[in-house]
């Protein structure tokens, strides 16, 4: 994943993460074996996606200088509080390469949620994303069934829709 380093080339992403957020809007469905990832958590540790198997994956790539990311991170925080209990897991994954940078957005717009960090892009490359944000169902036994790219207001509604078909589904 090519890295931009320039203050322009910041505001330059800035914009591009708005543009791809509001315009390049979409959703695919389609089968097939979700990358396998794991990755340092903001927080310490590690996590990754085998230790969800069995269990509804929401995986959501962010960034720090992500405008609709901000909007997305609080649905996404919203939808944990409305799955609690259930066999789901929301996991966002930042792509900055400054864990600080994620650290201070992920405390002021989604602090309930455990964050993966992907600075190199390893994992955003596997998932071949599009756009920012970039957001991924995964179904109890590891299938993607979901693909979705950018962030308007309305779009969890996508994503809750497909959860409760999987958890309803439970193969």
């Amino acid at each position: 994943m090519r890295r931009i380093y320039t203050q322009a080339g910041k505001r330059l992403a800035v914009r591009l993460c708005w543009l791809f957020g509001t315009l390049l809007y979409g959703a695919s469905v389609g089968a097939a074996a979700a990358p396998d990832w794991e990755a340092r958590a903001l927080d310490g540790g590690s996590i990754g996606l085998a230790e969800f198997r069995g269990q509804v994956v929401l995986v959501d790539f962010w960034a720090s200088w992500c405008v609709p990311c901000r909007a997305s991170m609080r649905a996404l925080g919203q939808l944990k509080t409305e799955f609690a209990g259930q066999a789901v897991r929301i996991v966002p994954i930042s792509v900055d390469e400054e864990a600080e940078d994620a650290r201070a957005f992920l405390a002021r717009y989604g602090p309930e949620l455990r964050s993966a960090h992907d600075p190199q892009g390893q994992i955003a490359q596997a998932y071949d994303l599009l756009g920012m944000p970039s957001s991924f169902v995964i179904d109890q036994r590891g299938e993607l069934v979901l693909r979705h790219e950018g962030f308007r207001k309305g779009d969890e509604n996508v994503w809750r829709e497909e959860i409760r078909r999987l958890l309803s589904a439970r193969p």
